[in-house]
């Protein structure tokens, strides 16, 4: 079973998809992507990052649901794209965020397959 290619993809209620891999289930919502997860080596550069650590990162896209951002991983070439939640957004950068801007994040998590990222200080993180 391969992926389907990123992009938009057109669905008929109760099709059957092969490919789309769930990021999320809160909120009563379903977050899924036709992309491929990134592979351990690659996100295996944030892996032992401190959450305590701030990042530079460049704005690639805004949803009504997250911010997609791209990090240059430390020591590598490959940037890497993770996403911050509206759930982690830092009360100023709800109106505030534009797609090109540059802006510090901490990395929340690496586990899943993808990089988890937030705006909010690390005490209101809590």
């Amino acid at each position: 079973m391969g992926f389907l290619p990123s992009g938009e993809v057109a669905l008929s209620l109760g099709e059957e998809v092969a490919g789309l891999r769930v990021l999320s289930t809160g909120a009563g919502r379903l977050a899924v992507t036709t992309r491929p997860p990134y592979t351990t080596s690659t996100l295996a550069a944030f892996a032992n990052v401190s959450s305590q650590l701030w990042l530079r990162g460049a704005v690639q896209q805004t949803t009504a649901i997250a911010i997609f951002v791209v990090l240059q991983p430390p020591g590598q070439i490959r940037a890497v794209k993770g996403f911050v939640h509206v759930a982690e957004l830092d009360e100023r950068a709800v109106d505030e965020v534009f797609v090109g801007d540059s802006i510090r994040v901490r990395i929340l998590d690496t586990s899943r397959g993808y990089l988890e990222l937030s705006l909010k200080p690390l005490d209101a993180a809590a």
